[in-house]
């Protein structure tokens, strides 16, 4: 008894603490943004820019001052319990998201043409910070939604067509990669959940792989049934993922080192594909895992058959309306 006690806090002491450097990442990832805003607004409010008799740029500089005061809020709320600490994300979430679409819309209103300064970079480069804020804003709140548990929507999906248009999105992004994908077509492959967040997870599966591999890298993306699953397997033949980092892959803000991201690209990215993917995951009662050696990564994840006793034996295939982006088993528009 003693000891399912120690281990229980032992364990709660561990996810506290994971809860705090998880605070602290986000802290600092959202404080690069904000700087980049808050000096184009300054620049621009002391007179070095165009438009600076526009109260556009003060508006710019109080929100983004609003959001540092939230973020630097954060620190002091590190020391909090986990529960608390969910909360505060959610809520820091919430906050962040009105000032973010009052940034958004000025630099999409100067844009337009409508306000003085519209030929100024700056303006593009507030609009694109406000929009990578924003997705890591967005992603944050999701994991945080998940963390507390709360169930996915529910219905009847063909885990096959979302990965064929996974597929074909990423293909369209990475079109120096070569894609190829298997898919098994007597049967849909249904799971029961939330198909836009099932192709989210499926998503960042490809995006990581895209992103921290060379050009010429071959992707393989195959979804195989048994037993009352179904997995999808994405896998690369680029450099590897380091051992040491293995452990961690799926924690929010964690990142390859240099040898696992294209060399020129400044898409990296927040540090949180892996964990939202994981997190989808495992809100759909399935698994995900990673094995890794230089050369060759996969990346695994299972998802419960909405019909328990599926694949079925010994009768014909129902009839399937036309699936979008769905293929044989060869590769899906191979680039190479």
């Amino acid at each position: 008894m003693i000891d399912q006690v120690e281990a229980s806090s032992a364990e709660r002491r561990r996810s506290e603490e994971r809860m705090r450097r998880f605070i602290a990442d986000a802290g600092h990832e959202l404080r690069t943004p904000l700087a980049s805003i808050a000096g184009y607004a300054e620049l621009m409010n002391r007179g070095l820019g165009p438009g600076t008799a526009d109260p556009a740029w003060r508006r710019i500089g109080a929100e983004s001052a609003r959001m540092t005061g939230l973020v630097e809020a954060s620190s002091a709320e590190r020391r909090r319990s986990e529960e608390r600490m969910r909360r505060f994300i959610a809520d820091a979430g919430h906050e962040l998201r009105t000032p973010l679409a009052s940034i958004a819309g000025y630099a999409e209103l100067m844009n337009r043409g409508l306000g003085p300064g519209t030929a100024d970079p700056a303006w593009r480069r507030i609009g694109a910070e406000s929009a990578r804020m924003t997705g890591l804003v967005e992603n944050l709140l999701l994991l945080a939604r998940l963390t507390e548990g709360r169930s996915p929507q529910s219905a009847e999906v063909d885990l096959a067509v979302v990965v064929a248009e996974a597929v074909r999105d990423a293909r369209t992004a990475g079109a120096d990669h070569v894609w190829r994908v298997e898919l098994p077509l007597e049967f849909p492959l249904l799971v029961t959940g939330d198909g836009p967040r099932l192709r989210q997870a499926v998503a960042a599966l490809l995006a990581n792989a895209r992103v921290h591999t060379p050009p010429g890298t071959t992707v393989s993306v195959a979804v195989e049934t048994s037993a009352g699953h179904h997995t999808l397997r994405v896998r690369d033949d680029g450099p590897g993922i380091p051992r040491d980092l293995l452990p961690a892959v799926f924690d929010p803000f964690t990142r390859a080192d240099a040898s696992r991201t294209r060399t020129g690209l400044s898409e990296g990215g927040s540090g949180l594909g892996l964990a939202v993917a994981a997190a989808i995951t495992h809100a759909h009662g399935g698994t995900v895992h990673v094995d890794s050696v230089p050369g060759r990564t996969e990346f695994t994840a299972e998802f419960p058959a909405s019909d328990p006793s599926f694949p079925p034996s010994g009768r014909p295939a129902p009839a399937r309306p036309p699936a979008t982006g769905r293929q044989a088993s060869r590769p899906l528009g191979s680039s190479a």
